[in-house]
């Protein structure tokens, strides 16, 4: 744990897994949730560990009480997002509950679950349910039933990664944004509801150049923020 005005770091924990992401409870500062994973180490003597078996835990940073919440051992879990409302987390993984073939798990889609933190058993998706394409980075844009993700555009013949809008209430999709690049990781600003993304300018090309923009959650007022002159050298 980092404190920011002092930059004094903490060991808060460790773990013989992989911890992939970690995000404070909004709801209790005194908690973190984190994905875990399990690892392939030995299948070559030069590969680096491989994650598997995802499941979601969580952290009291008070008394060291660790507690797994789910036993899942997805595929892949991952766009970690805590309600600010109620005891919840929201994930996207596979929708595989219905597998049972090996060709099946070739038609699984990813999708946004929530899971619930007080019961295990209670899980859900909560995106489209007859989408066809996946999905990929989301977030949850505070205090409303609503979400912004990103998924493979469906408005060209491109494989551009583009941003979406869905409302959970009239189950209504609206695509946000039209770079034509990779449009990915989007967060909300919870005091005005701003979306920060990030942009690969050389989308499918040997190296990358990314570069952060924002907007409105109705994808209006886009617009690239500079960062010239904020790295401290």
């Amino acid at each position: 744990m980092l404190t920011i005005e002092t930059l004094e770091q903490k060991r808060l924990f460790g773990d013989r897994g992989l911890i992939t992401e970690i995000s404070f409870d909004p709801k209790d500062a005194d908690r973190l949730f984190y994905v875990r994973a399990e690892t392939y180490e030995n299948y070559l003597p030069i590969a680096s560990a491989y994650p598997h078996e995802f499941d979601l835990f969580s952290y009291c940073i008070s008394d060291g009480e660790k507690t797994r919440h789910t036993e899942l051992e997805q595929y892949s879990m991952r766009s970690l997002n805590v309600s600010r409302i109620d005891n919840a987390v929201f994930v996207q993984m596979d929708d595989d509950a219905d597998v049972k073939t090996a060709e099946d798990i070739f038609e699984t889609k990813q999708r946004i679950f929530r899971i619930s933190t007080e019961q295990s058993e209670d899980i859900s998706v909560i995106s489209k349910q007859d989408r066809i394409i996946d999905i990929y980075d989301f977030a949850i844009v505070p205090n409303k039933n609503e979400v912004i993700f990103q998924s493979v555009s469906t408005t060209n013949k491109s494989s551009a990664h583009e941003l979406y809008h869905y409302n959970l209430e009239n189950e209504r999709e609206t695509q946000l944004t039209y770079l034509k690049e990779s449009t990915s990781n989007p967060i909300v600003n919870p005091q005005n509801n701003k979306v920060f993304f990030m942009v690969d300018k050389q989308f499918g090309k040997k190296y990358t150049d990314y570069h952060l923009y924002q907007m409105d959650t109705d994808g209006s007022n886009q617009e690239e923020v500079e960062l010239d002159g904020l790295v401290d050298e």
